[in-house]
């Protein structure tokens, strides 16, 4: 490797970190609205009465579910990105 590639090599190291960080921030907050949410919605589906509602609330709780297994996925996939020290 020449000397000329070692900073740009680092450089880019260090953006994938901080691409990493900020994902897994984000990952964080945003699973913790999701999964509220999707408590949420499970609770009421199982007291309502009205099936209509029920099912919505179903669904809720399923996309909130499918939410949740993307977040983790992408970032799985962010961390494969990162150079390990």
């Amino acid at each position: 490797m020449t000397a000329d590639l070692r900073p740009l090599e680092a450089l880019c190291a260090v953006r994938a970190t901080e691409r990493l960080e900020l994902a897994s921030e984000l990952h964080d907050h945003v699973a913790h609205q999701v999964a509220a949410v999707t408590v949420l919605a499970k609770a009421a589906a199982l007291t309502s009465a009205d099936e209509r509602v029920g099912a919505s609330l179903r669904a809720i709780q399923e996309a909130g579910d499918e939410a949740l297994r993307t977040a983790r996925r992408l970032l799985e996939a962010l961390g494969r990105d990162v150079p390990r020290k």
